[in-house]
C-alpha cells in the first residue's frame, strides 16, 4: 500500500502541477484592490462603496461569506470530514481529515494507514514510507483549503480585484473577483483564484486558479484550471459544497471538455479534536518543501 500510494502521488503531482493551475481572465478593468485587516476582514465603510466605484469585496466577496455563514464556522474548534479525491480515473486520496477553521493546523488519516499532519510550520508522514517529498505536503495544505475556500476569501494578506465579464464557459461569463497575496503567504504566495459567485444564493459556485507549487508563475499560468462547488449541505448553520468538479479552463472561452476530476465530501462536522492531533506523530518524517 506504502508503494502504491507514493506511485499514486508523483503520477498525480504531475498532472496537479497542470490542475492547479489558474489564469485569470483579463477582460475585466481593476476598480479596486483591498487588504483586509488582521481580524480577516472586519466591516469598515468601504471607501470604494462610498466612492460609487464597484467594489469585488462587497460585490462577491462578503456575499459568499454571509451565505456560508462565515461567522459560525470561525466560532468551532476544529472541523472534520471524510474525503475522496479521483483524477483522470484514478482514486487519488481517501480518508478523514481534522483541520482547525483557519487550516493552519490539519491532520489527514488516509485509508491506506498513512498518518499526514501540518503542525503549522511542518508537514510530518507516518509510518516512514519511501520518498516523503513534496506530495504529502501539497496534499495536507491543498484539499483543506479547497474546503474552507468561502471563509478564506478575506485572510491577512489577501488582496481582491474586479473582473467584469468573466468566461465560465462558451454561453456564460459574469464578474468575478481575483484574489492574490502578499509575498510570504503560505508555499505558493504567486498562487491566485477567481472567484466567482452563484447568482441564485450568493455561495461559492467556482473558483479558477494557478498554482505556482514547485514551478514559476509563468509556466502555471499556461494550464489554467476551474473548480465547481455543487450539492450544498448545512452543517450546525454553516453551508458546505460537498461535490467539487475539476475541468480545464481556458480565458478566452472558460470551461474546455469533459470533467478532468472531481471530489466529494462526506460525514462534515465541528469537533474539538483529540489531544496531540495536530502534533508530530510518532516516528514521523518531514515531507519538505519541492527543491
Amino acid at each position: 500500500m506504502k508503494r502504491k500510494l507514493m506511485c499514486v502521488v508523483r503520477r498525480e503531482m504531475k498532472k496537479f502541477s497542470g490542475l492547479f493551475l489558474m489564469a485569470a481572465l483579463a477582460l475585466g478593468v481593476s476598480a479596486c484592490r483591498s487588504q483586509d485587516t488582521a481580524d480577516g476582514g472586519g466591516d469598515q465603510a468601504c471607501a470604494v462603496c462610498a466612492a460609487g466605484e464597484p467594489c469585488p469585496k462587497c460585490e462577491i466577496v462578503k456575499p459568499i461569506e454571509a451565505a456560508h455563514n462565515k461567522e459560525a464556522y470561525y466560532a468551532n474548534d476544529a472541523v472534520k470530514a471524510d474525503l475522496d479525491v479521483n483524477f483522470g480515473g484514478n482514486d487519488v486520496l481517501d480518508g478523514t481529515m481534522w483541520f482547525t477553521p483557519d487550516t493552519g493546523k490539519v491532520r489527514m488519516e488516509l485509508d491506506n494507514g498513512t498518518t499526514v499532519v501540518w503542525d503549522g510550520q511542518a508537514c510530518w508522514v507516518s509510518p516512514d514510507v519511501p520518498d516523503t517529498g513534496p506530495g504529502f505536503r501539497f496534499h495536507v495544505l491543498t484539499w483543506p483549503y479547497f474546503m474552507a475556500a468561502p471563509f478564506k476569501l478575506s485572510d491577512p494578506g489577501t488582496h481582491h480585484e474586479l473582473k467584469t465579464g468573466v468566461a465560465l464557459s462558451s454561453k456564460t461569463s459574469q464578474n468575478a473577483a481575483k484574489l492574490t497575496f502578499d509575498a510570504g503567504v503560505g508555499d505558493a504566495p504567486d498562487d491566485w483564484y477567481l472567484v466567482f459567485k452563484n447568482p441564485q444564493d450568493d455561495s461559492l459556485a467556482a473558483l479558477a486558479y494557478i498554482v505556482t507549487y514547485n514551478k514559476s508563475a509563468e509556466k502555471a499560468e499556461e494550464d489554467p484550471h476551474i473548480i465547481f462547488y455543487t450539492d450544498p449541505v448545512a452543517v450546525d448553520g454553516v453551508v458546505f459544497a460537498t461535490k467539487w468538479k475539476f475541468h480545464a479552463w481556458r480565458e478566452d472561452v472558460g470551461v474546455t471538455g469533459e470533467p478532468i476530476g472531481d471530489a466529494t465530501l462526506s460525514n462534515i462536522a465541528f469537533v474539538t479534536p483529540p489531544k496531540g492531533a495536530f502534533e508530530k506523530p510518532d516516528g514521523a518524517v518531514e515531507a519538505t518543501m519541492p527543491q
